[in-house]
């Protein structure tokens, strides 16, 4: 059976992008979560009560900077990456995410 904090945390899940997924934390803030982080039972519970956000690891405060920051980190994915295969595979997912930013975007000026 899934710890309790992990249920929470995937009921926060708003999307997934390959490796990341947008959650909409509990707080009103938006993360950019590397999916490993989210079958951790400690690293789900600093999730979900904001201790596991840093400087170099931020939270943020509309959805369009969590996607952001997921398109930034599918981009260092896609430069460190050696398999063309793999290196296409989150080349979609990139795709996905700036779309899902551009159409966030666009609702937010409205």
């Amino acid at each position: 059976m899934m710890p309790a904090s992990e249920r929470q945390l995937s009921k926060c899940i708003k999307a997934n992008y390959g490796n990341w997924a947008l959650v909409h934390l509990p707080s009103g803030q938006w993360g950019a979560i590397w999916r490993a982080s989210l079958g951790v039972e400690d690293m789900c519970e600093a999730i979900l009560n904001g201790t596991w956000f840093h400087a170099a690891n931020p939270s943020f405060s509309s959805r369009a900077g969590a996607l952001e920051g997921i398109v930034k980190g599918i981009e260092r994915e896609i430069q460190n990456e050696r398999s063309p295969s793999n290196k296409e595979t989150f080349k979609s997912f990139l795709q996905r995410a700036r779309n899902a930013l551009s159409r966030q975007l666009t609702a937010e000026k409205r």
